[in-house]
């Protein structure tokens, strides 16, 4: 087999879409036929042109090599096309959003927003846990067009040059807990009072929330004990039988099995953050987008009565609603 133009475009169609799967989609393949197709291309080339991971498909140095030569050679032969026919034919382009987004209770109100503003355009949006690869992602190289995501401030995320950060809402930390624990009966919650409690933590490769809860209760005087590293909302169970606490945002319900208490003083906060490129398809309205986020995010926090009262005069929204 020998590289032709429908591999390269193959290539440049998995590293716009950013994974194989969106990819078959948009070329009308199936994904192990798109997969098949790209180990050939791969043969043929003598390396790797993707990682793939729980993310997408991220270009190695020789995709990203083979991108930039392949994108040229399309150009030239689309454009000697074109200059060849009297009337070209005319596709229309349909426009591609990515939106890349943590755990927030804000992004179906920004998708819907961003499709009601571009309802021509493909608006994908995926979760994505790692905010500074979200953020290096709306950079020079443009994987993602729009991004979700938050930080801790004493642990600040860097912003890369030609994107815009804007601040939704600086949310106080509360602590999920199990219904059964003595500490439930109260309004709010000493942080100092936990010092003798297990801690359960989301397997996370950044490790910042870890590296806050240390910050906070090491003002508190104390080192928190880590004891498991899991996904709290698939392990309600844990938390109830008491093999562990964990952090949680204002807006969650009690049940019979936990229970979600403020922490006097608020001595963590969560800062919600929109993103996106300062030249890109959403700036035109972006601050439109802060105003759907912030808005979306404070009916979340407030939709337990309780939380509601503890928020009123506490909370500062700072998204340009």
């Amino acid at each position: 087999m020998e590289l032709e133009f429908r591999h390269l475009r193959i290539v440049c169609a998995i590293a716009d879409a950013g994974s194989v799967t969106r990819a078959s989609t948009q070329l009308g393949l199936s994904q192990p036929a798109l997969t098949h197709q790209l180990q050939r291309i791969e043969g043929l080339l003598g390396g790797r042109l993707f990682v793939r991971d729980r993310q997408g498909a991220h270009p190695t140095a020789l995709g990203e090599f083979v991108l930039s030569r392949g994108r040229a050679l399309l150009s030239a032969v689309d454009n000697l096309v074109g200059d060849g026919l009297p009337e070209p034919p005319r596709r229309p382009a349909t426009p591609l959003v990515r939106f890349g987004t943590t755990a927030s209770p804000a992004c179906t109100a920004v998708l819907e927003a961003v499709q009601e503003h571009l309802p021509d355009a493909l608006v994908t949006m995926r979760t994505e846990a790692k905010p500074r690869r979200m953020l290096e992602a709306l950079g020079p190289r443009r994987r993602l067009d729009l991004a979700l995501l938050g930080e801790y401030p004493p642990l600040p995320l860097a912003r890369p040059d030609g994107v815009e950060v804007a601040t939704i809402t600086e949310v106080p930390v509360f602590v999920m807990l199990s219904s059964a624990h003595p500490l439930a009966e109260r309004d709010e919650i000493d942080l100092a009072d936990l010092a003798r409690e297990k801690w359960i933590l989301r397997p996370e490769r950044e490790q910042r929330c870890a590296e806050n809860l240390r910050l906070a209760c090491a003002g508190a005087g104390f080192e928190p004990h880590v004891a498991h590293w899991l996904e709290p909302e698939a392990n309600l169970d844990a938390i109830h039988r008491g093999h562990g606490i964990t952090i949680a945002r204002p807006g969650r319900a009690d049940t019979d099995k936990i229970a979600v208490r403020p922490l006097r003083g608020s001595p963590m906060v969560y800062r919600d953050l929109l993103a996106w490129p300062r030249d890109g398809v959403v700036a035109a309205f972006a601050a439109e987008l802060v105003t759907v986020a912030a808005r979306a995010t404070w009916q979340k926090m407030t939709g337990v009565a309780e939380h509601a009262a503890w928020l009123t005069g506490r909370q500062r929204v700072t998204g340009w609603a």
